[in-house]
């Protein structure tokens, strides 16, 4: 596995159907694109988009893969700790030159 999503190999006649799909959602919505509008846009036959993705749902959820995976693609990351740190400082739990049995409300933090 090269990215983060498990993505499986897509053939040309794939790729275009769902090119072709994601284009038209962007332009018009999903409820207003057709099958044939999507065999047209791709240049393909209405019959194929069919055989590929014989529903809406399986279209859909396709797509929506596909777009993750092409779209927002990114880089694995290896470890949770290749993201740097917000507290990168430590923080005692007394001001200097106070106690620790006096309780205080600011908070002294080492560089």
């Amino acid at each position: 596995m090269t990215g983060s999503l498990a993505v499986p190999a897509l053939t040309g006649t794939q790729a275009a159907i769902l090119a072709a799909y994601a284009e038209l959602i962007e332009e018009v919505g999903s409820d207003d694109v057709s099958f044939r509008v999507i065999a047209r846009r791709a240049g393909i036959a209405e019959r194929t988009v069919f055989r590929n993705y014989p529903t809406r749902v399986d279209l859909l959820l396709a797509t929506a893969t596909w777009i993750e995976a092409t779209v927002f693609a990114r880089e694995e990351s290896h470890s949770i700790f290749d993201i740097p740190s917000r507290s990168a400082t430590r923080c005692s739990g007394t001001t200097r030159g106070q106690s620790s049995r006096t309780s205080s409300p600011r908070r002294q933090c080492a560089a």
